[in-house]
């Protein structure tokens, strides 16, 4: 059709004056320049543009699920530093203004003839730095057995709210009316006669403020939201001999009418308050009323790995459902009243997705008659961590014994919140160095951990 239009196109113009057949000419060029693709064009350029389109999603795509994995990671990255820093601090605490086992630490005061048997106040016979045990609960976890871990729990006790011990008066005993009772202590701290004193005040001039100051030092549980009551906590307190005596502390009270201070209220044993001279068998340890006296407070933790318990932190798709979550640990600290074991308010979350707490140790085996074994490795059997970080009370040798530990090496690991792999990454021999967390079937989440080591200063000089 086009080829007829052009024919009789040009029969027009063959007698048509020239201005005729120039327009002619620019219209049928027009005409030519207007048509549109060919179907073949047309094929060509969806195919090129499909291509082109698939290249970018798959660009796009593989931007996203690259940004989505660092974004994850960075979130675990971020839990190991902020859980190994706070595990850091309190190791770096163990036994500071305590004692790293209460059995046989010579700087105790005692009555004659009392070292190795159990401490007269009941609640502290088992008082020492640092203990380990197995995490039983997570250990018979599928999760920890598949991934081969054994993680533990750690029982830390020192002072961990202050840096300042307290220069006070022992005013009064039990037999004059001291308020927990018999067996028990006042001693008066006095923010004008020591500078710690008005440090601990941190600035506050009203009784009732100061007063909770003090409760937040030596009785934390009281200052919680809400208030956890009637809960005793540890304290040491040395006396002008240099000699230690521990006791408990069941309140803090204020005098209006006596500006700067503040009165501990402490419980010793049934029979005894703070020890006298004539209690310990000669002037080498105890103290007297009226005498000065130094006080520090003592606090006691423990760290471990549980499962998730709060609905609203459970993804029920990839952790399971109801009210607990069965495939998903946490690592907690958990304020601990003076006898160690008694939890004060809820745990603290430090942080989600925990799969591993792993402590070794260095012990100081160079007395004689104590095995040879100097560490004691990530792996090494229960067994050997009961011998030197078990409970005091089955310590029965003064050699043998977690005042013997010198430095602790610790393992956190902690897991991306979802799986992203579908095949392990093989790792070489020894210790379960995780690079993939094996979740339910052939999932596996990526691991970062952390491993360090703490000098246990406060125990070096330990007989």
């Amino acid at each position: 059709m086009m080829q007829r239009r052009d024919l009789s196109e040009r029969r027009v113009t063959l007698g048509a004056p020239d201005s005729v057949r120039l327009r002619l000419r620019r219209s049928t060029r027009a005409r030519r320049e207007a048509r549109g693709f060919t179907l073949v064009e047309l094929m060509v350029s969806l195919v090129m543009g499909l291509i082109v389109a698939l290249a970018a999603v798959g660009l796009s795509r593989t931007a996203t699920t690259t940004f989505f994995e660092q974004a994850r990671i960075s979130g675990v990255e971020a839990n190991v530093r902020a859980a190994s820093e706070r595990f850091r601090n309190d190791l770096s605490r163990v036994s500071f203004m305590s004692s790293p086992n209460i059995r046989f630490d010579r700087k105790v005061a005692v009555p004659p003839d009392s070292e190795g048997v159990p401490y007269r106040v009941v609640a502290l016979q088992n008082l020492q730095g640092l203990r380990v045990a197995p995490a039983d609960v997570v250990r018979a976890h599928a999760f920890s057995a598949n991934n081969n871990l054994t993680p533990q729990e750690v029982f830390i006790a020192g002072n961990l709210t202050t840096n300042d011990v307290y220069r006070g008066v022992f005013t009064r005993d039990g037999s004059t009316g001291a308020a927990c009772g018999a067996g028990g202590a006042e001693v008066r701290l006095d923010g004008l006669a020591d500078p710690a004193v008005r440090r601990l005040f941190n600035g506050e001039t009203n009784a009732t403020a100061q007063q909770q100051m003090t409760q937040l030092a030596f009785m934390p549980g009281e200052r919680m939201n809400p208030p956890v009551t009637g809960v005793e906590y540890a304290v040491q307190v040395m006396d002008m001999r240099g000699c230690f005596h521990y006791m408990t502390i069941c309140r803090v009270d204020a005098d209006a009418t006596q500006p700067e201070t503040v009165f501990l209220q402490l419980s010793g044993d049934p029979a005894r308050g703070l020890l006298t001279p004539t209690d310990t068998g000669g002037d080498v340890c105890g103290a007297r009323i009226m005498e000065e006296v130094a006080v520090a407070p003592i606090q006691r933790v423990r760290w471990s790995m549980a499962v998730e318990d709060d609905p609203r932190r459970i993804d029920t798709v990839l952790e399971g459902t109801g009210g607990t979550a069965p495939d998903k640990f946490n690592l907690y600290r958990q304020l601990l009243a003076a006898d160690g074991d008694t939890p004060v308010g809820p745990p603290e979350l430090i942080a989600e997705y925990a799969i591993d707490l792993k402590l070794g140790l260095y012990v100081d085996s160079s007395l004689p008659g104590v095995p040879s074994t100097t560490n004691v490795d990530f792996e090494g059997d229960d067994a050997l961590f009961a011998q030197w970080a078990g409970p005091v009370t089955t310590a029965t040798l003064p050699q043998v014994g977690p005042h013997r530990i010198r430095s602790v090496r610790y393992r956190l690991a902690f897991r991306t919140a979802f799986p992203d792999r579908r095949a392990d990454l093989p790792m070489p021999g020894g210790p379960p160095y995780l690079s993939r967390y094996r979740m339910n079937g052939n999932d596996y989440a990526r691991v970062r951990t952390v491993i360090s080591e703490v000098a246990l200063f406060n125990q070096a000089k330990v007989d």
